[in-house]
Formats: structure tokens, C-alpha cells, sequence
């Protein structure tokens, strides 16, 4: 018993982060829809961030996590940067994705209810597969809930994982005064 209730408590915790991941992923995979269904929308070129609010994807239906806690369509969202590539003048595009749930569908912050979050703080979808993806599921505090007050922060945060895939993308150094556009 003392062997098989921790293993699964593991297996239990690993299933739930793998389904947020998933629903992370669906959330990209609806940004992409988005971008190529409505022409109202236009993709970043290599000075410029968009950055999609869930509230503006379609074909996204998520509403409660594996977490029991409710996702929040507006402070989650989906940011999509252009990098040229290292060899030859091909952009990429990456996707970032920022999650939040909470334990109350308006998402009202308070000190008891800050513990129950859970989320992925911005990062690519790249990220969210191999070993460490489990620990981009995050809790209470860990988990940035104040996006929408400060585009420079997303700026930074592309710009340092860029700048990690350096060997990838021809960065002479990420646009940090990249313009934000959200939708």
C-alpha cells in the first residue's frame, strides 16, 4: 500500500497536466484556425506580436479544467510572433500560449481563492511536448494572471526563448520594442 498509493497520486497528477496541456494545445491549434478563417486578422511580420484573447478564437470550447477549476477567457490567450529562420529569408511563425483557470467562472482574485489556480505562463507550443512539459503546469502564485496590464512583458518573454533558439532563428538580438497588437 505504501508503494502503490504515491504511484497513483503520480499517475493521477500526470493525466490532469496532460489534459491542460492538451486543452494549451487546442487553444493554439483554434488561434491557427482563427488566423487563416478571418481576414479581419493579420499575422505579425517580424517587428510585431499578435496576441489573441479566448475570447476571440474559434472553435475553442473550454470550460473546466481537469483541475475543477474554470478556464479564464480573459486573461488566457494566444500570442503569435514571425522569426526569420537562420538559413535563407524564411519566416517561421510560433505560437505561444498562456492558460489560466480558476476556481470561479468570473475569476475574482482573492487570497484564498489564488491558491487554486492553475495555469502554463506563456510559452511556445514547442514547449508543451518531451520530459519537461509537466512542469509548465503551474499553481497559486507561480502563475502570472496580470498579461493584459503589460505588453512589454510578452515581449520579453518571446524575446528571451528566442534568444535560447538562437542556433534556429537568425536573431541579432529579439525586437524588444516589438509592437503588440491584441485583437
Amino acid at each position: 500500500m505504501t508503494i502503490a498509493i504515491p504511484n497513483i497520486v503520480t499517475t493521477l497528477d500526470k493525466n490532469k497536466k496532460d489534459t491542460f496541456i492538451e486543452d494549451a494545445l487546442r487553444a493554439i491549434t483554434a488561434a491557427k484556425y482563427t488566423m487563416r478563417a478571418n481576414t479581419e486578422y493579420e499575422y505579425p511580420d517580424s517587428s510585431s506580436i499578435v496576441v489573441l484573447p479566448f475570447d476571440k478564437l474559434e472553435n475553442l470550447d473550454l470550460e473546466v479544467s481537469p483541475y475543477d477549476t474554470y478556464y479564464s477567457y480573459s486573461k488566457s490567450f494566444v500570442a503569435i510572433s514571425s522569426v526569420k529562420l537562420r538559413t535563407g529569408d524564411d519566416y517561421e511563425r510560433i505560437y505561444y500560449v498562456h492558460l489560466v483557470s480558476c476556481p470561479s467562472e468570473e475569476c475574482l482574485q482573492d487570497d484564498d481563492s489564488l491558491s487554486q489556480y492553475r495555469g502554463i505562463n506563456l510559452t511556445s507550443e514547442d514547449n508543451l511536448s518531451g520530459g519537461g512539459r509537466y512542469d509548465r503546469v503551474v499553481k497559486g502564485l507561480d502563475l502570472r494572471t496580470d498579461y493584459s496590464s503589460s505588453n512589454n512583458d510578452i515581449v520579453r518573454v518571446i524575446c528571451e526563448e528566442q534568444d535560447r533558439k538562437s542556433d534556429k532563428y537568425n536573431n541579432t538580438g529579439c525586437q524588444t520594442n516589438s509592437n503588440v497588437v491584441v485583437y
